[in-house]
């Protein structure tokens, strides 16, 4: 049956609920039951008018029995009678503040004709971009030649379920270039797509309904869970045109000009990871005096006491949100003092209203050569913990005191932190630019494992420092050179604290009650009052006179506190 009154979308009436669209679904997804992930909560769809204009569509789970069998992507249909409702979300998918919704007196027909386009692509320049002058709430789409494709990576998404991600750059015909990369799905389209094409010298890609992220400060386009469509050297109008334009001579992002296929594929596990990134100990890693990653292997002792477990983030760059306050003359205790509503991002300067709690938690580990602080991150922190933040703080809301500090929530450590002490662990960390132009003192954590063959074949590699340091006292006949106190911290890329906290070799330790301290008398082993690397809290670790000068009366004098933990 073919309906003539049709309504496109700029023209819906919201004071009418007798109208009839035709509309092309171009994507459909399902998105799983909150409680049983597989049971489906609801069908979500992006669906096109024969004018290109988009708008999403729902449909809830009460309403599936009816309408999941008439739903398929690409195919075009008449909706009859539907509601709309409004996107609460602040990320859209496309520039629509309403959605179509399917409802008990909505009404789905099949149709087979469709006078508007196939895929509705709307290209953002990579210019724009990379000039920030885009709409950051509102997925993109792109297209480009891929260049730089770097090797597939597996890692461990936070349900522990092994994901894959691709990265590499698109060059578009005005020569500008940007970061993508792919994950779970996307990427296995990609591995899927050069087995079967290994002689494929170009590749073109169209990511639509992309999302913007932010690494390093500077914007790259990722997919976005199972919303983006990847369009890899498609026989459609888009990319062939995008080929012929592409001139002869400027073959810098094909695939030839790289490295061969082969290496694309190559998945790299987290036993690589770990193995074949250099392996040294903590003594050696305030040596470094180059950017690099390293692998050491320790166990974590404490944390610092005066550093919260966790921060209130940013909703779109992941950085520390802080309230926004006006503060009357009369002085107020932190009980009166109302709970905020809007929140200022301070690497964005944009305002949230709900920001999201994030774990970062400055621990301090200790290996056969000393201790070091590092801080753990949000991404490892629920990998291993296998809970989010907001679930661990539970029902509680923060408060604020007017220093625009969080109190008691992150600063009182959860019992289920202090199952991490006295575990060992291998730690991927990263020695950054920003670390050693600012020299920082806590090296952030790139990945962290448990594996108990990792931590084995770890175990097994040489010594070299300890071999050096024998020869040194029993050739030399010197005393043991007295080791560093090995503190540093990290610019990590979602840090939300102040540049300005430069050490934390003052700050006190908290740790489990079994990690007592004991010394040796034996002349060839260093004092652990010395490898706990802690200061006295009048020294500075940059100015700091050398161990030996630092008597054993002083060193006691060094208190490790007992965390204190929610009740």
């Amino acid at each position: 049956m073919e309906h003539t009154n049709i309504t496109l979308i700029k023209n819906i009436d919201l004071t009418n609920d007798d109208i009839t669209m035709k509309l092309r679904i171009v994507r459909l997804w399902k998105l799983p039951d909150h409680i049983n992930k597989k049971e489906v909560y609801s069908i979500e769809m992006i669906l096109m008018d024969e004018e290109g204009t988009k708008i999403t569509g729902t449909v809830s789970k009460m309403f599936l029995f009816k309408f999941s069998r008439l739903l398929n992507e690409n195919i075009i249909i008449f909706v009859i009678k539907p509601n709309f409702g409004k996107v609460r979300s602040s990320y859209k998918y496309v520039d629509n503040t309403n959605k179509v919704v399917f409802v008990s007196s909505t009404q789905v027909e099949r149709c087979n004709m469709f006078n508007g386009p196939q895929f509705g692509f709307s290209f953002t320049s990579l210019k724009a971009i990379l000039e920030h002058k885009f709409l950051e709430d509102l997925s993109v789409d792109v297209i480009g030649e891929v260049q730089d494709l770097q090797p597939i990576k597996t890692f461990l998404n936070g349900e522990g379920i092994a994901t894959k991600q691709a990265t590499f750059k698109i060059q578009d015909l005005e020569g500008q270039v940007i970061s993508v990369t792919l994950f779970a799905e996307y990427a296995e389209q990609l591995i899927e797509y050069l087995q079967k094409h290994p002689e494929e010298v170009r590749l073109v890609v169209i990511l639509q309904f992309g999302r913007i992220k932010w690494f390093q400060e500077k914007p790259a386009v990722n997919t976005s869970y199972h919303v983006t469509k990847l369009f890899i050297n498609d026989d459609i109008e888009e990319i062939i045109s995008f080929k012929k334009s592409i001139t002869t001579t400027d073959n810098c992002g094909s695939l030839s000009t790289t490295m061969s296929k082969g290496s694309f594929i190559s998945i790299v596990t987290d036993d690589e990871l770990f193995l074949k990134t250099e392996f040294i100990n903590i003594e050696e890693v305030s040596e470094i005096k180059e950017e690099k990653h390293v692998v050491i292997l320790a166990t974590i002792i404490g944390f610092i006491e005066d550093k919260p477990w966790g921060y209130f983030g940013c909703t779109k760059c992941y950085k520390k949100v802080e309230p926004l306050i006006l503060i009357d003359d009369k002085p107020k205790s932190p009980s009166e003092v109302e709970e905020p509503t809007i929140y200022r991002c301070t690497k964005c300067l944009i305002d949230v209203t709900i920001p999201i709690p994030r774990f970062r938690i400055e621990i301090r580990v200790q290996d056969h050569t000393g201790v070091v602080s590092l801080t753990l991150f949000d991404r490892e922190a629920r990998k291993l913990l296998k809970v989010s933040t907001k679930d661990l703080i539970g029902s509680q809301s923060k408060q604020v005191i007017q220093s625009n500090q969080e109190v008691s929530d992150f600063y009182a450590y959860p019992p289920l932190l202090t199952t991490l002490l006295q575990r060992k662990f291998a730690f991927k960390i990263e020695i950054s630019k920003f670390v050693l132009d600012h020299s920082l003192s806590v090296y952030g954590i790139n990945k962290i494992s448990a594996d108990d063959s990792i931590i084995s074949q770890l175990n097994q590699k040489p010594d070299e420092s300890d071999s050096q340091r024998l020869t040194y006292m029993f050739v030399a006949s010197q005393d043991t050179p007295t080791m560093k106190d090995v503190v540093s911290v990290t610019d990590d890329n979602v840090t939300p604290a102040s540049h300005a906290e430069k050490s934390t070799a003052t700050s006190p330790l908290v740790r489990g009650k079994n990690s007592a301290v004991s010394s040796t008398s034996s002349d060839l082993k260093r004092n652990l009052s010395d490898a706990y690397g802690v200061d006295p809290p009048t020294a500075n670790s940059t100015t700091k006179k050398d161990r030996s000068s630092v008597s054993s009366g002083q060193a006691d004098q060094i208190k490790l506190l007992v965390p204190k933990v929610e009740k």
